[in-house]
């Protein structure tokens, strides 16, 4: 799915998940494969993820896997891409969450629940303790190499390709997301057993170059630089 130029006063003008501790009721939301851009709100122009009520009896629970956040705008510049305030437990998990104005991810220091990053492409955060651990294997801080700024696919260069975590997607997870096979366009979700951060998997073809080869004294030198396909068959005739 694609959230776009969507607006809220409060929060969440992309996505607002919301319970009330005092209703007796739990919650879990699992976001996966979608992009949230050019959203705004008070607080989390993307996604905001926050609790009201006066007990901590309740868990809301919001697992992001593969998602891709960039251009949100919140007033407070607090976590324009992800706002975090809950009493349950956040993940993401092989995200992109850059380019948003302010802060990108923001986790509320009062609130009691967890927010957890893994794998993920982060650019600015604040009050998110463990981050940049080398154990949760996220990229903190580089350019994720967007081929535009309104077109989120990765160029080849991008540091996002093949740094994803495929074990996300097994069976028997919670949540499970093993029936999850494509990317947000319909392309394979995994390729080789590798898994790109974000909502798009690349499908670029790898470049080719050949030159300084002559066939009968006719330059056949080629180059796929414009993504031209080439079926190339070389064999030895002796």
């Amino acid at each position: 799915n694609v959230f776009y130029e969507n607006s809220a006063v409060t929060g969440g003008g992309g996505i607002y998940s919301t319970i009330n501790n005092n209703s007796g009721n739990n919650g879990n939301i699992n976001l996966t494969n979608n992009l949230l851009y050019d959203n705004s709100s008070g607080k989390g122009g993307g996604i905001c993820a926050i609790v009201y009520g006066d007990t901590i009896q309740n868990k809301n629970n919001l697992n992001l896997t593969n998602n891709t956040l960039s251009g949100n705008v919140s007033n407070s510049n607090e976590g324009s891409g992800v706002y975090v305030n809950t009493t349950g437990i956040t993940n993401l998990n092989n995200c992109i969450v850059y380019g948003n104005a302010g802060t990108d991810v923001f986790h509320d220091n009062a609130s009691p629940g967890l927010l957890n990053i893994q794998f993920s492409l982060v650019g600015t955060f604040e009050n998110t303790s463990g981050i940049d651990d080398s154990q949760n294997h996220n990229i903190v801080g580089e350019d994720p190499l967007f081929i535009s700024d309104d077109n989120f696919h990765l160029i080849p260069e991008s540091p996002c390709i093949n740094s994803g975590n495929p074990v996300f997607f097994n069976a028997g997870n919670n949540p499970d997301l093993s029936g999850i096979n494509t990317d947000i366009e319909g392309n394979a979700r995994i390729a080789n057993s590798k898994i790109d951060m974000g909502a798009y998997q690349n499908t670029f073809i790898p470049y080719i170059s050949l030159t300084g080869i002559t066939v009968d004294g006719i330059d056949a030198s080629l180059n796929n630089e414009n993504d031209t396909l080439y079926e190339i068959t070389i064999a030895y005739t002796g």
